[in-house]
């Protein structure tokens, strides 16, 4: 082999390892914008539970509060306390028998 061929051989190598390394950087910095959005997805949820959470408590306080302090009939409190028990898995979330997923389903 001449120098020339050598040297030719060695260029088109260089070549294709710079566009192999230019798309594993495209890769790369794909795969980081899906784990940023990914992360920003977790966060807004969480805030979005907290939100919920917070909400369903004090919706919770006001039933407990209507209930102590309204002179009210059998039936509209029964009624009361089947919405209170509903409420509950907002206060016990890893209560199985008050999971979301369970209600849906019947």
């Amino acid at each position: 082999m001449t120098t020339k061929k050598v040297v030719s051989d060695l260029k088109k190598i260089i070549q294709i390892q710079e566009k192999i390394i230019k798309r594993q950087e495209i890769e790369v910095k794909a795969l980081l914008n899906v784990i940023k959005r990914a992360q920003t997805r977790s966060e807004d949820y969480c805030q979005w539970l907290i939100w919920y959470r917070r909400e369903a408590e004090t919706l919770t306080r006001i039933i407990e509060s209507f209930i102590s302090s309204e002179k009210i009939d059998a039936d509209y409190k029964a009624s009361i306390e089947d919405l209170k028990q509903e409420l509950a898995w907002a206060e016990h979330p890893d209560n199985s028998k008050f999971d979301m997923e369970d209600k849906n389903e019947s």
